[in-house]
């Protein structure tokens, strides 16, 4: 069935596939079941809990299209000088997508790779070792070089674009979820310690554990308190895993721990990847969606 108000919708099939924000449209027709379920329907809890949830995001600053295949994002992007600070574009896509490679995803999505234009630039954090990988569309970035967040390489991950230019663009980002798809968060170091979790020796001396989240479009988490709770995060006083965003407009930065209550307060972002470190090891993560 459809739940549809003004321009947005989001197609349940049985079950929410995706929340959509903003000036979305409804690019296709319900089809006679479907128009069936739609006479039939009737308020619920859990409809009326689909509704807050989407409502929650309409600030998020994207497009978003669902439907049973999948989903159709439209992520607005701030450019400005790639080699400067600021005009962070963390970014988070569908674990199941066609781009392959980051050459794949610099050319699907249309990101600038001239020498006219210039060259947009992506970048992941390893968290085995805290390095920061960089390529440049039309550049450094090949169709041998996988891009991060899928089952096949660093499952979970998010990445960060950086595109030059003034002011703000937009990319169409597609693809579904797999919802069996989890990942691990590795214990938090800034480099190798003398003593306590950061001494062992595989700690490299660069250290480990910034985990940058891939998180799913219709993910049922509104706050960063809500991924604290769903993934099963430490949040005691003692022991705390720390979350942070960046507004890639404003350059930015919220920051708060599980255990706090300004984690309540700080709301995630349709398609936007977020920071996570933890003093402990969290496994097996497979994160809520509706």
């Amino acid at each position: 069935m459809f739940l549809t108000k003004g321009g947005l919708s989001v197609h349940t099939g049985g079950h929410v596939d995706s929340r959509l924000t903003g000036q979305s449209k409804i690019l296709h027709r319900p089809n006679s079941k479907e128009a069936e379920d739609m006479m039939r329907f009737k308020p619920s809890r859990m409809t009326l809990a689909v509704v807050l949830a989407v409502a929650a995001i309409l600030a998020a600053g994207g497009v978003a299209v669902a439907s049973n295949m999948g989903f159709k994002l439209n992520k607005p992007i701030s450019q400005g000088p790639v080699a400067s600070a600021g005009n962070e574009n963390w970014t988070s896509v569908p674990y199941n997508n066609p781009y392959g490679s980051t050459a794949g995803f610099c050319a699907q999505t249309g990101l600038k790779s001239s020498v006219i234009t210039g060259l947009a630039q992506l970048t992941y954090i390893r968290p085995i070792d805290d390095i920061a990988v960089s390529c440049t569309c039309g550049g450094t970035c090949t169709a041998a070089q996988p891009l991060p967040g899928s089952a096949a390489f660093l499952p979970g991950i998010g990445f960060r674009i950086k595109q030059p230019g003034t002011g703000s663009t937009s990319i169409i980002i597609v693809g579904s979820h797999n919802p069996t798809l989890s990942f691990n968060i590795i214990p938090f170091c800034n480099t190798r310690l003398a003593s306590g979790i950061c001494s062992a020796a595989s700690v490299p001396l660069s250290g480990q554990g910034i985990t940058w989240l891939d998180i799913p479009y219709h993910t049922t988490a509104v706050t960063f308190k809500d991924l604290c709770t769903q993934m099963g995060l430490p949040s005691s006083a003692l022991s705390t895993c720390t979350l942070s965003r960046v507004d890639a407009v404003t350059g930015a930065s919220q920051n708060a721990t599980c255990v706090s209550s300004a984690a309540s307060l700080v709301n995630l972002v349709l398609g936007e990847s977020v920071k996570v470190t933890c003093p402990a090891a969290v496994s097996g993560i497979i994160p809520a969606h509706f």
